[in-house]
């Protein structure tokens, strides 16, 4: 529920348990960013939140640690790879399935909706347009309940689109 912007104040009072009445320094469940940010305000150093922006971690420092990298770093090298490796005019998608195989690359990005992980696609999105390389970005709801049925919706969208490469920077279970 967290990460469908749900669950504040239980997230909140998590963190308040944790800091009062446990007395903790740290928390290696910091796995969601309402949780996070509120082990951040009772100063307990949170490990876990994965892919939050730069500007997050700079904000949260120095309590808040990720167990994956920064997603505005993430999403500047990926698209960095994409415009040295996938953006040179006449490179085809060699391996792009059915008869979109060396068509001409036409991107999507993949991210979840959750307004902080849409900072890093946004990135993404405009280095590489800056390079001549233009993605149309797509999202989804982090929601395990519903998340096969949003695959299959989204994959329909990309095929029917004529979309050959996809840059997905999504959680585990999407794809």
């Amino acid at each position: 529920n967290e990460l469908l912007g749900y669950g504040q104040a239980q997230a909140e009072a998590d963190a308040t348990t944790a800091a009062k009445q446990v007395g903790a320094f740290g928390d290696i469940t910091a796995e969601s960013e309402p949780y996070a940010t509120a082990l951040w305000q009772q100063k307990v150093l949170g490990f876990g939140d994965p892919y939050m922006p730069g500007f997050w971690h700079q904000q949260h420092a120095p309590y808040d640690w990720s167990v994956a990298t920064d997603g505005t770093d993430l999403a500047t090298s990926v698209a960095n790879y994409a415009v040295q490796k996938l953006c040179p005019p006449g490179t085809p998608a060699a391996y792009a399935g059915g008869s979109m195989k060396n068509a001409p690359r036409k991107f999507a990005g993949i991210a979840p909706s959750n307004e902080l992980y849409q900072v890093s696609a946004t990135v993404s999105k405009q280095i590489m347009a800056a390079h001549g390389c233009p993605v149309t970005n797509f999202s989804y709801s982090l929601d395990l309940g519903t998340e096969s049925q949003q695959a299959a919706n989204l994959v329909a969208q990309l095929k029917a689109g004529g979309y050959t490469t996809i840059l997905c920077g999504c959680d585990p279970i999407f794809p």
